[in-house]
Order: C-alpha cells, then sequence, then structure tokens
C-alpha cells in the first residue's frame, strides 16, 4: 500500500468515525432499521470506490446530508418495483420508513407537500424528514412549541385529504 493510499485509507477512517451516526439516522429514517446500516456502508463506499469527492460548494455535513439522503432514494427506488406504498404511513409520521414508492406516487406526494403553506411545508419536512423535535422546530422558527404541533397536524391533515383517492374526498 503506497503512502498516499494510506492517508486516503485513513482519511476515510476519519470520516467514517465522524460521520457514520449522523449517516445512519438518515438511513434509519429513510429506509427502516433493516437497511439502515447498508447504506451507511454504501455511503462510504462512494467515497473510496467511486471517488465521490466533497467540491467545497456547502458545508461538509449538507453535502454529506445530500449524498446520503441520495443514496438512501436510490436503493429505495429499486425496491420501490416490487413493492406497494401505503399513504398512510407517511401521513402517520412513518414516511421515510416507506420510502420504496413508485414515481407517480411520489409525485403525488411531493405535489401534496408543495401545496402546502410555507410554514406547514417547513414544520412538516424538519419533523418528519429530517427528525426535529417540536422544541427545536420551534426554536428554530421563533414560535411556541403548541404552534409546531398545530402546523405539523393541518400539514398531515392536508396532506390527507390530497392524498386521498378522488372517489373519497
Amino acid at each position: 500500500m503506497s503512502s498516499v493510499e494510506s492517508q486516503q485509507s485513513q482519511e476515510l477512517e476519519r470520516l467514517y468515525l465522524e460521520h457514520a451516526a449522523f449517516v445512519r439516522r438518515i438511513a434509519y429514517r429513510v429506509l427502516g432499521p433493516d437497511d439502515a446500516d447498508d447504506a451507511v456502508q454504501e455511503v462510504f463506499l462512494r467515497f473510496s470506490a467511486r471517488g465521490i469527492s466533497y467540491d467545497g460548494s456547502a458545508a461538509f455535513r449538507t453535502w454529506l446530508y445530500r449524498v446520503a439522503t441520495n443514496t438512501c432514494l436510490n436503493i429505495a427506488k429499486s425496491r420501490a418495483r416490487s413493492e406497494k406504498f401505503d399513504h398512510q404511513h407517511y401521513l402517520d409520521g412513518t414516511l421515510l420508513h416507506h420510502m420504496q414508492v413508485h414515481v407517480d406516487e411520489q409525485i403525488d406526494i411531493q405535489n401534496a407537500v408543495a401545496g402546502l403553506s410555507a410554514v406547514q411545508c417547513t414544520t412538516f419536512l424538519l419533523h418528519d424528514r429530517d427528525g426535529y423535535r417540536h422544541h427545536e422546530i420551534a426554536a428554530r422558527m421563533g414560535v411556541p412549541v403548541g404552534t409546531s404541533k398545530a402546523r405539523l397536524f393541518k400539514a398531515r391533515l392536508r396532506l390527507r385529504r390530497a392524498l386521498q383517492p378522488p372517489t373519497e374526498r
């Protein structure tokens, strides 16, 4: 092993030790407990085997979040062909555990989320996608905790209505 390869290996190990828990939380939320560890491994394999490198255009953690999320979504998409999505799981706060949705259903969900008000959308995504708790969302948005809870409730209600089949509306 050359000196350069040794340094790269040590750097990859340092990155893994420093950021694996962060990537695992993302993978857990997107794919669920069964596939989280495999997704973490896949993210870090991208660094070494595929030569993906950080270009400095964003904060490292932001960039890593995007790489991890995209990796997990790609894994979910590959499984989507054989699994059916239940919209109710999406609305019960377990959205990211059930990301194995078909492309047309993903578009329906994206359109429904886009139909939320800005504050409802932000609250919904911070809570259900990013895993923030209400007190963290409230502090971040400068509102009381109860307002965060109300916004999430209203967002889920609007999404539930938007995702119902036309005959049930």
